[in-house]
């Protein structure tokens, strides 16, 4: 039920690589480098170009470069690809293509140098592979194309890029044809769109136990879109499975758990298994025990092995500090009594101090104020009333100053007659 797909070919890059790809292929001239990658193989056949480092040619080694062109002596990539021998990684020559909207298609003279360098690139390497990628920027991330070619086989296309980080991102090739999206899936496509869609067309996604869980996530992913299912669980199903087993009948009783979840899930997605992407077969345990993964699987065991420590020692921890007697609960909850027991004493110690000193202000102090209120009640009253009445000699004296002093008569000249004189 599954289409052949072997041979697909897919480019994976970290998100920091990814993101310093991009800001050279945006430079407004062209740029190459040497990417160093491990190449694997999956058990289905599909190939994956692991990117793990750029060694970016340096300026200095460009003998003509611009926006459409460049042409490079040999010492500005020879040395990367010795360090690429070091690493046992494979030498991938990548370049752009600059300007918004490019092409990332490559020209006669991309694919003379291929040809020439190529037998180079595997010598100095020490891989048996040789691969170009070319990249032009777009508005939003990216275009490529790019192949990779063993010793006397045939080329293969990269069909995807993959970049892995914080978040997953995907980037079909420029030169791969749309995948078809079945009508099954015209609801999700309303929901997610077309690109989500196709996105989980092309997951490829590994289950670690296909049990209550494990079987619950397949079944949803399976009906999301996701055709590519690696299984992985050694158990036989039991009756205490069928309850919480996915696809599970009693007459499954004593069958593998990925042989059932695999029948399950091809039951569901039988109606689209002859288009792109179709359900590939899930790997049992005896593919697990071929596939290079024990090793992994030891070293998770260890792991497990190492976190059943550390979860020991925590519960140790725990009963120390929830012990009724000696744990740290234990101490702190002596600790808050003492603390209560000192404020409570500190709170009598006030409450007394403040009935002695009312004590003491009703005896003492409050007979004092009263009569130096008396005092000072009659002395003020004394003074508003002579100020109000005031003394009758003032007022007689007073009195006198006002009333008017009587005018002297005025005297009046009388004449007086002269003597006769005898």
């Amino acid at each position: 039920m599954r289409q052949d797909l072997n041979n697909s070919v897919t480019l994976v890059l970290p998100d920091c690589l990814s993101n310093e790809i991009d800001a050279i292929a945006r430079l407004p001239v062209e740029t190459a480098g040497v990417l160093l990658a491990s190449i694997v193989t999956t058990p289905e056949g599909d190939t994956r170009i692991l990117g793990r480092r750029i060694r970016w040619v340096a300026d200095s080694a460009y003998i003509r470069r611009g926006g459409d062109h460049l042409s490079i002596a040999s010492e500005g990539y020879v040395p990367h690809l010795a360090e690429a021998e070091a690493l046992g990684a494979a030498a991938i020559w990548l370049h752009t293509h600059p300007g918004i909207d490019s092409s990332p298609r490559p020209s006669e003279h991309d694919e003379e140098v291929d040809r020439q360098i190529s037998d180079l690139f595997r010598l100095r390497a020490g891989s048996p592979y040789y691969s170009a990628v070319i990249f032009s920027p777009r508005r939003q991330g990216l275009a490529f194309t790019g192949w990779l070619q063993s010793e006397n086989a045939p080329r293969l296309k990269i069909e995807r890029q993959w970049t892995v980080g914080d978040r997953f991102s995907l980037t079909q090739a420029f030169d791969r044809p749309p995948m078809d999206i079945q009508p099954i899936f015209d609801r999700s496509v309303r929901a997610f769109g077309g690109a989500v869609q196709q996105a989980l067309g092309e997951l490829r996604v590994g289950i670690v136990g296909c049990g209550g869980t494990g079987s619950v996530v397949a079944e949803q992913l399976v009906r999301l879109g996701v055709r590519w299912f690696t299984l992985f669980d050694p158990d036989h199903l039991s009756r205490s499975n069928v309850t919480r087993v996915y696809g599970s009948t009693p007459a499954d009783v004593g069958k593998l758990k990925v042989d059932i979840l695999a029948a399950h899930l091809m039951r569901i997605a039988s109606a689209c298994s002859h288009g792109p992407g179709s359900l590939a077969t899930p790997r049992t345990s005896a593919c697990f025990q071929q596939s290079g993964l024990p090793d992994t699987a030891r070293a998770l065991d260890q792991s497990c092995s190492e976190m059943n420590s550390v979860q020991t020692q925590l519960v140790n921890v725990l009963r120390e500090v929830a012990h009724p007697d000696i744990g740290v609960i234990a101490k702190v909850r002596s600790a808050n009594d003492s603390l209560l027991r000192s404020m409570t004493t500190r709170a009598q110690q006030m409450d007394d101090f403040l009935v002695r000193l009312e004590k003491q202000v009703w005896a003492i102090w409050l007979p004092v104020v009263a009569s130096a209120a008396l005092a000072l009640g009659f002395a003020l009253g004394t003074w508003f009333a002579h100020v109000r009445q005031g003394t009758p000699e003032a007022l007689s004296a007073a009195q006198a100053q006002q009333m008017p002093m009587p005018e002297a008569p005025a005297q009046q000249a009388v004449p007086q007659r002269n003597a006769k004189h005898h």
